[in-house]
């Protein structure tokens, strides 16, 4: 099984990355805009949190450090619904190359969306999950770490979209080994479509 999903993800690994990129980065990216002067003073974030009364860096207190992470605490909440119709998007991809034809994005979210209300995902096996969740949680990490350190060539000014990028991608890419996955175990594989041959 592990095998069977591990095929199956890397088989259609840029595709189930894009699809979760397609989701995940926008709203980083607008969350971190939002509270960019937060991220431009991150490395003060640590002393700032300390700060008494309405004292102040570049606009930034205690209280706007705390808005940062109940929000971003709603954004997991908001991320972990919409991986619902991920699911349903990498499970169509999965079938789509089962198939033998070729997986799009668009074809992915169309399906996702349409049947949202009737999407059964079986639960598979644990152990072949937990690896694979485990390997896209290595590469989400990297993903991250990539983005940051290409993002410090940025001024404070734009560290919002480094933190953004950051974020969605390293998501993007650890939700892609998780749904990819998922999407595999929980059916049978479609048999090829048989390639016609012309000899004449």
């Amino acid at each position: 099984m592990l095998d069977r999903a591990l095929t199956a993800t890397f088989r259609n690994l840029s595709t189930l990355i894009l699809l979760g990129a397609v989701v995940f980065v926008p709203l980083h990216l607008a969350h971190a805009f939002v509270f960019r002067n937060v991220h431009t003073v991150a490395d003060l974030a640590g002393d700032i949190a300390e700060f008494p009364g309405n004292k102040k860096v570049r606009n930034v207190g205690p209280a706007e450090l705390d808005d940062e992470r109940r929000t971003s605490l709603v954004l997991v909440i908001a991320e972990l619904g919409l991986s619902i119709v991920l699911l349903g998007a990498a499970k169509r991809t999965i079938e789509t190359d089962d198939a033998g034809r070729i997986p799009t994005i668009a074809e992915g979210f169309e399906h996702a969306i349409a049947g949202l209300k009737r999407v059964r995902i079986a639960a598979p096996s644990v152990p072949p999950l937990l690896a694979c969740g485990a390997i896209g949680a290595l590469a989400g990490w990297l993903s991250w770490q990539i983005v940051s350190l290409a993002g410090e060539v940025l001024g404070n000014d734009t560290a919002f979209v480094a933190v953004g990028l950051a974020r969605g991608s390293a998501l993007a890419v650890f939700v892609a080994f998780v749904a990819g996955p998922i999407a595999a175990l929980s059916g049978a594989p479609v048999p090829r479509e048989p390639e016609s041959l012309d000899l004449y």
